[in-house]
């Protein structure tokens, strides 16, 4: 085996798959991708329990042949590399990694029975969507996944389709995100899958570091293929049914605040200090061009803060809620301005939303007093 590709290439897959690919005791096979070279090609393959990638790029100086690569010795040692083209070649039992002022020597792993599954789907992708839109709508969501494993399909991120709108969806059941885009195609058959969050994160890391503008998703018999230019990914979907989400968002607001987004994160500043045990945040509303936000902590002391807001609607009282389920809304908004919503009734969730972008959604129940 042996090929020679650029470097900056080479480094971006060795450093995705390390990042992808958890380090093991030295020597396990669970460590290790397989390197294919065939056909002017040459694939990088790893299997990490049911999440699988391929990388495919074209290739010169090729030896066709086959080698299970230790990858944190692979990318630690493409990591350092100054020249713009690497050579790898298999020589027995070891690789050599080399460039015009450099060479070293990797033993492989006995990767006799590796095989990597990932054959792209036959027939035509369950729907096509821009590569910049999935990444946005995981990183949007993923925050409000459960990370518990006994309740496997809320530890996920529910997409799905409907006309010309994909949505993303999470929730821990303590509060729930919900972002929606255009797709540039209207979807004759409305798809949906729950992916879980494990793998969300891991098709994060692959989908930031590659180029190609398009994504194409086919989901099919409980497992979902992602598909790009040099990219395959393929993983197991969650079996069972999404919260019927629709429901938790009330249908109707009977106060509306707004504030700039930077006033409210900078009176968070002083959560670390001041939050107690339940992370708890107090609203109030001041006067009718301001509410008053605090803190309190039985150890510490309290802390309170008047923040400049319009306000449309009335409500008896505001309920008191995390503020690190805030936080986490306000740090994927993009607008200045944040419209807070919330219901006459101190058990219904408090809605968060961008004042000029409402695509985004994040609802959170509120903390009810004992």
């Amino acid at each position: 085996m042996k090929f020679t590709l650029q470097t900056d290439i080479l480094k971006n897959i060795t450093n995705t798959l390390a990042r992808v690919v958890a380090k093991e005791v030295p020597g396990s096979s669970s460590g290790g991708i397989l390197v294919q070279v065939s056909s002017q090609k040459v694939s990088f393959k790893t299997q990490q329990f049911d999440f699988n990638i391929i990388y495919t790029v074209d290739v010169d100086e090729v030896r066709d042949g086959t080698a299970f690569i230790p990858i944190h010795a692979l990318d630690g040692v493409v990591g350092s590399l100054v020249d713009t083209m690497t050579t790898i070649e298999l020589e027995e039992k070891k690789i050599l990694v080399r460039t015009n002022t450099s060479t070293s020597e990797i033993y492989i792993l006995s990767g006799d029975d590796v095989v990597v599954e990932g054959d792209k789907p036959d027939g035509k992708p369950s729907f096509v969507i821009k590569r910049e839109v999935l990444v946005q709508g995981f990183k949007n969501v993923q925050h409000a996944a459960s990370e518990s494993a006994i309740k496997p399909e809320i530890a996920s991120v529910y997409l799905h389709t409907k006309n010309d709108s994909v949505y993303f969806v999470s929730t821990d059941a303590f509060r729930l995100a919900e972002a929606r885009f255009l797709l540039e195609e209207t979807q004759s058959d409305d798809i949906s899958v729950i992916i879980p969050i494990k793998s969300v994160l891991k098709i994060l890391r692959v989908l930031e570091g590659i180029a190609s503008p398009d994504v194409s998703l086919y989901v099919y018999d409980g497992t979902i293929t992602v598909v790009t230019e040099n990219v395959l990914i393929k993983m197991n979907s969650v079996k069972g049914s999404f919260p019927d989400y629709r429901n938790i968002i009330p249908g109707n607001f009977d106060l509306e605040i707004t504030v700039l987004r930077s006033d409210f994160l900078n009176f968070l500043k002083k959560a670390r200090l001041f939050s107690d045990k339940l992370n708890k945040l107090s609203f109030d509303i001041k006067d009718a061009s301001s509410i008053l936000l605090g803190f309190d902590n039985e150890t510490v002391g309290s802390t309170r803060n008047i923040v400049p807001a319009t306000m449309r609607g009335k409500v008896d009282t505001l309920p008191s809620f995390n503020y690190r389920f805030v936080s986490d809304a306000l740090s994927v908004i993009s607008d200045d301005r944040i419209v807070f919503s919330v219901v006459n009734d101190a058990t219904k969730p408090l809605m968060i939303r961008g004042a000029d972008d409402t695509t985004l959604t994040t609802i959170i129940s509120p903390l009810l007093e004992k």
